[in-house]
């Protein structure tokens, strides 16, 4: 009954369009109201061979679809108007199962993988399914009936980071290569990433303004302000947080009034502040994610006993996250395949 429906609805608007677009005359002008004569008059003054049509009512009647069409013309120097009435009769083909066999299968089918899918939110997954109407129950209006998952995942959850990308600050540009541990919900998310990348060691060091691999790591908070599609697919969020980079100073050495030389070296940790924007695409009940965002970071540079130098850097990246805990359901491509 569905399919009758679906397919009587789709002839229903065709019809409508060709209604109005067609006529028996050179050219059907649209945009001028039947009920107007002095418009419809002046128009066909200057095109006489053109036709105003526009469409009058349109209805269903049990099966039949139903159009009433005015027309307005040109006869000599008169101008006539006729009305039609249309009716269409849909025809919809039904096909049947007629092996038993295939539709005891799609039958446990369904009763099996609508079973597992009791136990989770369905507001929370991603679910594809098929619908066979030929399995019992359709008959008696119950909507589930016939539903088969064909594969299903939380939206949500658990995911690790695998991301590359490029930074761009004073003096010093690096690749960058990195991993984290991120939980997400529908608006939010938080986010562990650890990666490696270059610095530049200080004005005042013994190799100053040469880059240095050094490491960082991030805790980051994410919101999503606003959504773009009904299943939450695509997500743009908001970032925040702080992260911690591993530094070197190797300062110059430095000689006393007697002339001793001493070398001054440290290592370590700062923290820096750091906000962005990412965007993400979630490929639909597979629970993965690709992502590309664009960050910046206050970073400094460490120079004994005097005050840090601060720079600013913008961070590109792109990366992909693998769900996983995500109650991942579903048919196997071999038993898919077996129901046809």
């Amino acid at each position: 009954m569905r399919a009758k429906n679906f397919f009587k609805s789709i002839i229903f608007m065709m019809m409508v369009a060709f209604v109005a677009m067609s006529a028996n005359a050179q050219e059907v002008i649209n945009g001028i109201s039947t009920s107007d004569a002095k418009a419809c008059w002046n128009y066909l003054v200057e095109n006489q061979k053109d036709t105003i049509a526009s469409v009058v009512s349109a209805y269903s009647n049990g099966q039949d679809s139903v159009v009433v069409r005015r027309s307005v013309f040109l006869a000599g120097e008169k101008l006539m108007a006729r009305q039609d009435t249309l009716v269409f009769t849909p025809v919809v083909k039904t096909i049947k199962v007629v092996n038993k066999e295939k539709a005891e299968a799609l039958y446990r089918a369904s009763v099996e993988t609508r079973f597992a899918e009791k136990a989770f939110d369905d507001a929370a997954r991603d679910t594809y399914y098929a619908v066979a109407d030929s399995v019992a129950g359709v008959s008696e209006g119950d909507i589930n009936a016939g539903k088969v998952v064909l594969r299903s995942a939380n939206k949500y959850g658990w995911g690790i980071n695998l991301y590359g990308g490029w930074q761009m600050a004073e003096n010093v540009n690096s690749p960058v290569i990195g991993a984290g541990l991120e939980y997400s919900r529908s608006w939010w998310a938080a986010i562990l990433n650890a990666e490696a990348g270059y610095s530049k060691y200080t004005h005042n060091a013994v190799n100053a303004g040469e880059k240095y691999w050094s490491f960082r790591s991030e805790a980051l908070a994410a919101l999503q302000p606003f959504r773009f599609d009904r299943y939450n697919q695509n997500r743009l969020f908001l970032f925040g947080g702080v992260g911690f980079e591993w530094y070197s100073t190797e300062s110059k050495p430095v000689i006393d009034e007697v002339g001793n030389e001493y070398e001054f070296k440290s290592w370590g940790n700062f923290m820096y502040p750091t906000a962005g924007i990412r965007y993400e695409h979630r490929f639909f009940s597979t629970g993965n994610s690709l992502f590309v965002s664009a960050q910046w970071r206050q970073l400094s540079g460490i120079i004994q006993n005097v005050s840090n130098e601060r720079y600013n850097a913008l961070m590109l990246s792109v990366g992909f996250n693998f769900g996983f805990f995500r109650n991942t359901t579903g048919m196997s491509k071999s038993d898919v395949k077996a129901l046809y």
